[in-house]
């Protein structure tokens, strides 16, 4: 049974969903979509079951397959800076500005500025 949960992300579960992968990621605008995961899941080979629909419907995509269970900023960040082809510097766009520090004072500045 295909089951979708959105909570606030979309996520599609069940038989069969890794068959629409593809489809999903047009639906969504995504062009080379960047596959985040464990060595672990790669060497059982459930990351090789995933691209095959992405394969067969000519989408590029990336892996980066070097995060540890409940990860750190230090483990992502080589895997968005991979994506993005350049250094990740927090605070370039407004919505990231609001994720540093103390979420308060964080708006506070923002506000004051009028963001």
């Amino acid at each position: 049974m295909l089951s979708t949960w959105a909570f606030p992300t979309k996520i599609i579960f069940g038989a069969g969903a890794i068959g629409q992968v593809a489809e999903v990621s047009r639906d969504l605008g995504i062009q080379r979509p960047l596959i985040v995961t464990d060595p672990g899941i790669v060497k059982c080979g459930l990351v090789e079951r995933l691209t095959g629909p992405l394969k067969k419907a000519g989408i590029a995509w990336s892996v980066f397959d070097r995060v540890e269970g409940n990860p750190t900023e230090a483990s992502v960040l080589p895997g968005v800076e991979g994506k993005l082809g350049r250094r990740y510097r927090p605070g370039r766009r407004k919505r990231d500005r609001c994720r540093q520090g103390d979420p308060a004072q964080s708006h506070s500045r923002s506000a004051a500025r009028g963001l």
